[in-house]
């Protein structure tokens, strides 16, 4: 229940599809408009209690959502969920967190920092079975020089540089894993016939 908008009942209203009809939502997209940046500030803030959201990640969070487009919703759509394009995610969130460091923006790279860890723990579910050890202490290497940028009170290239010159073997350790973690079909479908 949020602190901001509720009133200590349990009585939850739907949350408005940003994704859908953009006239059922009844805040403008128009980039002129600050109605949209309003909103989605308000759900953060308020109707989720999250904490202040750096500028670079509203903005960015707003540019996403005006870019939203109900034609691209529709019909039965399904994405497997493959091990490197969530080792790309990873990479891609530690590079901007990077970027946005040295921009001197530490707040949008510690969101980036933290969604970095977000990712590898999405990854480390899927190593939660046997064998699949060698791959969770990989990743728990990599979460701890993560979060130790993350808790870093003088964040410097030379952490980030540590961890990108750790990633290759990291990757590749994940990689000679898959196959016996959840990520492979194979072995999911053996689970589920016992």
């Amino acid at each position: 229940m949020s602190s901001h908008r509720g009133d200590g009942i349990f009585n939850p209203k739907p949350i408005p599809d940003l994704a859908g009809d953009p006239a059922k939502l009844k805040i403008s997209r128009d980039p002129q408009n600050d109605d949209l940046k309003r909103f989605i500030h308000g759900l953060i803030t308020q109707e989720f209690d999250g904490p202040e959201p750096p500028p670079a990640v509203l903005n960015g969070i707003v540019a996403y959502v005006r870019s939203l487009s109900p034609k691209a919703c529709r019909g039965p759509q399904t994405a497997a969920i493959r091990l490197s394009e969530m080792l790309d995610d990873a990479e891609a969130a530690v590079r901007l967190a990077d970027q946005s460091y040295a921009a001197g923006d530490s707040a949008t790279g510690k969101v980036l920092i933290s969604t970095a860890r977000s990712t590898l723990g999405k990854i480390d579910e899927r190593f939660q079975v046997a064998g699949g050890e060698k791959g969770r202490a990989a990743l728990r290497d990599a979460d701890g020089d993560l979060k130790a940028i993350e808790l870093s009170d003088t964040v410097t290239e030379r952490m980030f540089q540590v961890w990108q010159g750790k990633w290759p073997a990291r990757t590749r350790e994940l990689r000679s894993e898959e196959s016996r973690s959840l990520f492979s079909e194979a072995r999911v479908r053996r689970l589920l016939a016992n």
